[in-house]
This record gives structure tokens, sequence and C-alpha cells, in this order.
């Protein structure tokens, strides 16, 4: 239980900080138009990816994630880091049912920060 909480904390701690590096806001906060006519390739992508969220459906939403073409994109960064936000709140049991870690979470994290050349863990 300790290391779970710990794991947790060490996850949110993660998040916030590139969150600030990459974003320069405290919170990944994506919006999507209110016209579904306006959506952009990256809007359809985090509407999918919501809609797996929303089911439980958490391995395919991390998958879409890590395949997505729009990965470099800012638009992208910041619904990546929310979808990784919203997923570490949820229990451990919740996760691992749905297939995934914190772990999971913190390595998708990592690499979206490097992908944009911030490195600084160690591995």
């Amino acid at each position: 239980m300790i290391t779970q909480d710990w794991l947790l904390r060490q996850v949110e701690s993660l998040h916030l900080m590139i969150t600030r590096l990459l974003l320069h806001k405290d919170k990944a906060a994506y919006e999507l138009p209110a016209d579904r006519a306006d959506y952009s390739e990256t809007d359809r992508l985090y509407a999918l990816v919501r809609a797996c969220v929303k089911k439980g459906d958490y391995e395919t939403a991390l998958e879409l994630l890590d395949t997505a073409e729009e990965r470099f994109s800012l638009g992208f960064a910041e619904l990546a880091l929310e979808t990784y936000a919203t997923l570490n709140t949820l229990d451990d049991n919740t996760l691992e049912d749905g297939g995934i870690t914190r772990r999971d979470i913190e390595r998708r994290i990592k690499c979206l920060a490097e992908e944009r050349g911030f490195t600084l863990w160690k591995n």
C-alpha cells in the first residue's frame, strides 16, 4: 500500500513537472471545439482516447496515443498529459483490470518528455 501510494505521488509529480515544462501550465486540459465539423486530427484522436477511457479500455487509449501520427504537436502533448493524469487518479485494481500499471503511465510521460528534448532522470 505504501509503495503504491508513493508511486502514485511520483507519477503526479513527474506529470506536473512535464506539464509545466512543455505547456507552461499547472494542469493539462485539452479542449475540443464546440462544433465537430471544426475538429482537427488531434481533436478526433482526443475524442477517441477519451471514449476509450470512459469505457475502461485503457490499453486501447494508450495504444492510440503511442501510435498517433500527431505525436509531435503541442496539442498532442496536452491531450496525452491529460489522459495520463486521468489514468493516474484511478485505483490500482481498476488500472490492473484495464491491463496497465502506474509504471506504464510513468514510462509514457517520460517518453513524451524525451521526444521533446527533456531528459531529466537516469534510466
